[in-house]
C-alpha cells in the first residue's frame, strides 16, 4: 500500500528519485576523496583529513543558515539552487588541482548538500499523509542509502578514467537531475497550492 500511495503522487516520486540520485552520484563521491588528496592535490592523510573537516564545517554553516533563514515557503527554490550548488561544487572540485581552492570549493559544496538533503527532507514530510508517513520515508531512506552501490560506481570510474573525470562526471549528473526534478517539484507545488 506504501508503495501504491508513493506512485500515484508524481511530487512524491520526484523527490524520492532525487534522493536516489544524489545517493548514487553525490553521497557516494567522498569514497574518492583520499586519492584526490594524494594524486590531484599532492598531498597526504593531513590533506584528505582537512578536506574532511571544510566539508563538515560547511555542513554546519549550511544547517545554521536553513535554521535561521529558510521558511518551508521558500524550500522549492532553496532546493533548486542548493541541489545544483551540490553537483556543481563536485564538478569545480574536479577542475582544481589548487590545495585552498579544494578546501573552499569543498566547504561550500557541504553547506550546498546539507541544506539540500535537509530541503528535500522537510518538503517529503510536508505532504505525505500521516498514515502513509512510515512506510514513505522509509522507501526514501533506502534512495539516501544508495550511496553503497554509488561508492562502486565512483571507484569504478575513478579505476578506468580518473578522480577527476569521475568527480565531474557524477557531479554534472547530480547537477542536471536533482536541478530537472527540483523544478519539477516546484511547479507541481506552486500549482498544487494554486488549485487549494
Amino acid at each position: 500500500s506504501g508503495l501504491s500511495y508513493i506512485k500515484h503522487n508524481h511530487i512524491i516520486v520526484a523527490l524520492i528519485s532525487i534522493g536516489v540520485t544524489s545517493g548514487l552520484f553525490a553521497s557516494s563521491l567522498p569514497t574518492v576523496l583520499p586519492v584526490f588528496a594524494t594524486d590531484t592535490l599532492s598531498g597526504d592523510i593531513d590533506t584528505y583529513s582537512s578536506l574532511l573537516l571544510s566539508n563538515g564545517i560547511g555542513g554546519i554553516a549550511g544547517a545554521l543558515i536553513l535554521a535561521s533563514l529558510v521558511g518551508l515557503r521558500s524550500s522549492p527554490a532553496v532546493q533548486i539552487i542548493s541541489g545544483l550548488g551540490s553537483g556543481i561544487g563536485f564538478v569545480a572540485l574536479s577542475t582544481t588541482g589548487w590545495y585552498e581552492a579544494a578546501i573552499v570549493i569543498y566547504t561550500l559544496t557541504g553547506v550546498s548538500s546539507v541544506i539540500f538533503g535537509t530541503i528535500n527532507n522537510t518538503l517529503l514530510q510536508s505532504i505525505v499523509d500521516d498514515s502513509y508517513r512510515g512506510r514513505v520515508m522509509s522507501i526514501h531512506q533506502i534512495g539516501w542509502g544508495a550511496s553503497a552501490i554509488g561508492g562502486l560506481i565512483v571507484g569504478t570510474l575513478a579505476e578506468i578514467y580518473s578522480v577527476s573525470v569521475a568527480l565531474a562526471l557524477c557531479g554534472m549528473i547530480t547537477a542536471i537531475t536533482v536541478g530537472a526534478l527540483s523544478v519539477f517539484v516546484s511547479k507541481m507545488l506552486s500549482n498544487k497550492n494554486m488549485v487549494n
